[in-house]
């Protein structure tokens, strides 16, 4: 049977195949290790790559090299300085992700700091998301704060409530419903639903946009230089610079559209 490796104290170790792991006090695990599961509720740093069943931190850890597990749970502070890999991702706490990574089903109760990509099937936000990196995925349901630099692309982009900024957003399905002032460079998708939500909402909320393109638009409290589209609705207090559309043009008395035409 693999030993245990268990830290009280201060404490440096070796790494290698053990059972668990348990980190109760400060402690530095300095080579690759392999376990089933490591628990951290103090301090500790994995030097090398660590491949385990579950990770569960409840204290702080750094993990300087690469991370491949099957379930991550994070209610401390997690710092992960290589790539990660894992089916099953919750943070009820703060991460930090720094190289791209691959995580199948991801749920955010806290804070992501995302440094470069991240792919995912199933994202579901419910806290805050940084960062500068790209965000794949197959689903994204978002009631927090969503705010990456890079680019947000999925078949199903939920935004419900918080705020979005992104520099593109492109989807088969997107639902955008904010509730404070939201920014895009850019827009693409075949079915594009834009709305305020109505309560707790800021009064003066936008969605800036440089460029809308799609199939089935519906824009309301949306401010766009170009919208292009096959259906567009220019819906309640949204303004538009230019719409080009194909079969149909539908604006709301309180919308304003400067120029349009038909392509």
């Amino acid at each position: 049977m693999a030993r245990k490796l268990t830290i009280y104290g201060e404490g440096s170790v070796s790494g290698g195949e053990v059972s668990k792991v348990r980190v109760f006090g400060d402690g530095m695990i300095q080579s690759d290790i392999v376990t089933h599961s490591i628990k951290v509720f103090g301090t500790a740093t994995f030097e090398g790559n660590v491949e385990a069943d579950e990770i569960k931190v409840y204290g702080e850890v750094t993990f300087n090299g690469k991370v491949k597990a099957g379930l991550i749970k994070i209610y401390g502070t997690a710092v992960f300085k290589q790539e990660v890999i894992s089916k099953n991702m919750a943070v009820h706490g703060m991460t930090q992700l720094s190289k791209s990574s691959v995580i199948e089903m991801m749920k955010n109760m806290g804070q992501i700091t995302m440094m470069e990509s991240l792919q995912c099937q199933k994202f579901k936000n419910y806290g805050t998301v940084t960062g500068n990196g790209n965000l794949t995925v197959g689903d994204l349901l978002s009631r927090g704060n969503l705010e990456i630099e890079g680019e947000i692309e999925g078949e199903a982009l939920v935004f419900k409530g918080g705020k979005l900024q992104a520099n593109t957003l492109n989807g088969e399905k997107i639902f955008i419903k904010f509730t404070t002032g939201s920014q895009c460079q850019s827009i693409g998708a075949a079915q594009l639903v834009i709305k305020r939500a109505r309560f707790k909402c800021h009064p003066q909320a936008f969605m800036m946009v440089d460029e809308i393109e799609g199939d089935q638009l519906d824009l309301s409290y949306t401010q766009a230089k170009v919208v292009r589209g096959d259906v567009v609705r220019v819906g309640t207090y949204s303004k538009v610079e230019l719409v080009e559309y194909q079969t149909k043009l539908l604006k709301h008395s309180s919308a304003n559209v400067l120029n349009c035409r038909e392509s």
